[in-house]
């Protein structure tokens, strides 16, 4: 019942993508490694700590999960890179 942060830093969290609460999990994207790029990251619910990134760096990434938080379309793009699609489950 009470309010937790999950994250901190200088950087920011651009984006929620899913909360799995049978795993106890948060899915979300942020520019924690590089400012130029946002990637996908997970959090655990119960021990905050060090988000852990979920994506390949030198891209630009966007991401939409299915209702449980168990699977991820993910975009990535780069300037050298057209936009590609892919299907991932939530460990990345």
């Amino acid at each position: 019942g009470k309010w937790t942060q999950l994250t901190k830093g200088p950087w920011v969290v651009t984006d929620l993508v899913a909360v799995d609460e049978a795993k106890g999990r948060v899915v979300f994207l942020g520019n924690k490694d590089d400012v130029l790029e946002r990637h996908v990251y997970a959090a655990d619910l119960n021990r905050p700590g060090e988000p852990v990134r979920l994506t390949e760096r030198g891209f630009t990434h966007g991401a939409v999960a299915d209702p449980k938080g168990g699977r991820l379309i993910v975009s990535r793009s780069s300037p050298s890179q057209p936009t590609q699609v892919y299907l991932a489950d939530a460990s990345g």
